[in-house]
């Protein structure tokens, strides 16, 4: 069986999308994978080389160019490269399509139906069922307007649909979605690669690890909470890593205000990245919501006590009390409230620390393993068009 996978967004970026389709893509088994990755050298932090050693030579990658549309985040493969992978599509048996333009998908939908490939669409963004703009402008007003009635049109045309979180199952429903639903995680991590560290060491390691996004991300939150901590404790040691755009300036400025409490390690390849992990005490995930949050899923495999905002995504991760605490959205003074906890806790029981830190492990695991992540992917590469859950 061969598998297309269109990504919409480039493989060299490795945010959590692409890291998800590195994990199950090297694990999955009787199915012939290409990956389709634009080309953008605007959010390139591996090279070509960098992400070729990462996938097993028998997958395929394949780049094509496309011309960005900032009218609903799309993009238009108008280029020579571009529609020669669009037609190529005709080649495979079942297309998965992970990028959210809806002009993109209408594009691959139909040409799905035209050559009688099987077409899945993945809700892989956070806003992808936001129905309210970004600015109050009566020009995105309308052209909101516009996004929410499209996509009601191409989710009600679609046969198959891969959520990771309940609250866009609800929301797919919704807009008049009568297909087949799999519910499946991103794969978050490789079993073979966690490993313990430091467990003790001489500081308290709070952990933040994404991209630096401030609406998405929530670093302005993430400013409020290390200010609101340092003003009752100079003991916790705040690591971000991750790399952005308009949440660089927050995490210079907190270094600048807390050099000797507050580190930015930039973007570190899956080796360095894993070695923090494992080095940390507590992960920090202060998102506005998440279609899953592939880093704190990261951090809760490797033991990390986690705190987070109730948002979707969090509470589809956080769902025993065993494995962090969830703040009601946005009380950053709660959110400080509970590293303080968790920091007195490390100091006066250390045993009983390295202890939960193995509970969560070990719920991580169970949920996220290999057996889960590929087999449902798989499954859904394999499936007909029959409801499942």
């Amino acid at each position: 069986m061969k598998a297309a996978v269109f990504t919409g967004s480039d493989l060299r970026s490795f945010g959590g999308g692409e890291k998800d389709i590195v994990g199950w893509a090297n694990k999955i088994q009787n199915i012939h994978l290409a990956i389709f990755s634009l080309a953008d050298e605007s959010n390139v932090r591996m090279s070509y080389n960098d992400i070729r050693a990462l996938l097993n030579p028998d997958v395929d990658i394949i780049y094509y160019d496309a011309i960005k549309f900032r009218f609903l985040r799309d993009i238009i493969p108008l280029t020579s490269t571009g529609i020669k992978a669009l037609f190529s599509l005709r080649n495979y048996d079942v297309v998965y399509s992970m990028h959210q333009g809806l002009i993109l998908n209408g594009v691959i939908l139909l040409l799905c139906k035209l050559f009688g490939v099987r077409y899945i669409f993945g809700v892989h963004s956070p806003i992808f069922f936001d129905n309210d703009p970004i600015e109050s402008r009566p020009l995105k007003k309308a052209l909101m307007v516009l996004f929410v009635a499209m996509r009601k049109y191409l989710v009600q045309h679609m046969n198959n649909i891969r959520i990771q979180n309940m609250t866009d199952e609800k929301n797919i429903k919704a807009a008049g979605f009568k297909g087949s639903i799999y519910n499946i995680p991103p794969h978050v991590f490789d079993e073979q690669k966690l490993g313990k560290g430091n467990e003790r060491g001489d500081e308290f390691v709070a952990l933040f690890v994404g991209r630096l996004s401030v609406r998405h991300k929530g670093l302005d939150l993430l400013e409020e909470i290390v200010n609101l901590t340092m003003q009752r404790t100079r003991k916790i040691k705040f690591l971000v890593v991750g790399s952005g755009t308009e949440g660089e300036s927050i995490v210079r400025k907190l270094e600048t205000l807390y050099p000797k409490n507050f580190e930015w390690k930039g973007f570190l390849k899956e080796d360095e990245l894993l070695n923090e992990y494992r080095n940390s005490n507590i992960f920090l995930f202060p998102s506005r919501g998440e279609n899953f949050g592939i880093s704190l899923g990261e951090a809760q495999a490797f033991g990390l006590p986690s705190i987070a905002f109730r948002v979707m995504g969090s509470e589809d991760i956080l769902t025993d009390e065993r494995q962090g605490i969830l703040i009601l959205p946005f009380d950053t003074k709660a959110f400080a409230d509970a590293i303080l906890k968790y920091e007195a806790l490390w100091e006066s029981n250390p045993q009983g620390y390295i202890s939960l830190k193995q509970e969560i492990s070990d719920i991580a695991v169970e949920r996220f393993k290999d057996d889960v992540i590929v087999s449902g992917m798989a499954n859904m590469l394999l499936s007909k068009d029959s409801k499942m859950r």
